[in-house]
């Protein structure tokens, strides 16, 4: 008789979820990736404006410091899925502009999700499927949404530690995922009638109420408006306002960016505006992956290695090693 593959369930189409997805798969593993949003990427989704073009509210750019990341990456670029953002970054401080460090920052083509295709195809998930409950069962498997058709091995919970949580609740992963706290961020999308009169494509922000601006134009494939900026709130900006209708946000983002890059703006508007609520961990010291093989649960994602994108793609490897080990 043949011996039927094991099961798994990736909760979370995110660069995690879907990195872990691949790897299980691989690996002999009939992996089901859901997702309750309608795309791949999580933060790198995204925004598409009609008469706008594409626009990223979230992840801004990829930089590679492992062999894995690297290689993937080159193999999108070869594809025309990824290529480097040209263009001075500068970071704005209390004490002026500095040049920010020089490295390859990779950005998708036409968006940062383009090449997540690499990972997992788009028809192998679950979209629009909001999880509500994972149960183990007495013999040692999990069932999502009480659906008893199809049972799993092991759950991977790719997602912010707040919402894992809820999902874990009752286990050995409840107690850490909790520990773990995250800051909000509103991101907004800024339309001026002209181009501002900057010397740099995209800037962090030090002590101020952003932390960053960035030309979306500036990006290949992006919108075509010459003057559309991408802009993220700092944490303590973004708590403030958390609760606040789009038209407040937009407001003080407005207000926010007249201060911070310290010129005269020419007339414009906030023409989108989304909160992620739960964008970046507040630890000093990543707590890494968690992964019960007792139960067959795991959890992970950026937070878990350091908050960046190649962060995110580093815990879905290691959550399907763990998985894979046990």
């Amino acid at each position: 008789m043949t011996k039927q593959p094991r099961r798994a369930a990736v909760i979370g189409a995110g660069l995690c979820g879907l990195t872990c997805a691949h790897d299980l798969a691989q690996e002999g593993w009939d992996v089901q990736v859901f997702d309750k949003s309608r795309g791949l990427g999580g933060r790198l989704a995204v925004k598409r404006l009609p008469d706008l073009g594409n626009v990223d509210l979230g992840a801004q750019f990829m930089t590679a410091s492992t062999v894995a990341f690297a290689t993937l990456l080159a193999t999108a670029a070869a594809k025309g899925q990824v290529a480097p953002w040209q263009g001075s970054v500068a970071y704005l401080t209390t004490k002026g502009r500095e040049d920010a460090k020089e490295q390859v920052r990779w950005v998708g083509v036409p968006g940062m999700n383009t090449w997540l295709t690499e990972l997992w195809p788009r028809q192998a998930v679950r979209f629009e499927e909001r999880i509500e409950s994972c149960d183990r069962l007495a013999d040692g498997r999990w069932v999502i949404n009480d659906k008893r058709d199809k049972l799993y091995d092991a759950v991977i919970l790719a997602m912010p530690p707040a919402q894992a949580a809820d999902l874990a609740r009752g286990t050995s992963l409840e107690a850490p995922l909790r520990s773990v706290p995250m800051t909000p961020c509103w991101a907004g999308l800024a339309l001026f009638e002209r181009s501002l009169r900057v010397d740099f494509v995209a800037a962090f922000i030090r002590g101020g109420q952003l932390d960053w601006i960035a030309n979306n134009q500036t990006k290949p494939g992006r919108t075509e408006h010459p003057a559309a900026w991408t802009i993220h709130a700092g944490g303590a900006l973004s708590t403030q306002l958390i609760d606040q209708p789009k038209e407040v946000v937009a407001k003080h983002l407005m207000m926010a960016v007249a201060a911070e890059i310290g010129i005269d703006l020419p007339p414009g508007h906030i023409e989108l505006t989304h909160l992620w609520r739960y964008a970046s961990p507040q630890l000093a010291t990543a707590p890494g992956i968690l992964w019960d093989a007792n139960i067959g649960l795991g959890a992970g994602g950026d937070w878990a290695i350091g908050g960046r994108v190649e962060g995110a793609f580093t815990a879905g490897k290691q959550l399907a090693a763990a998985v894979c080990a046990s």
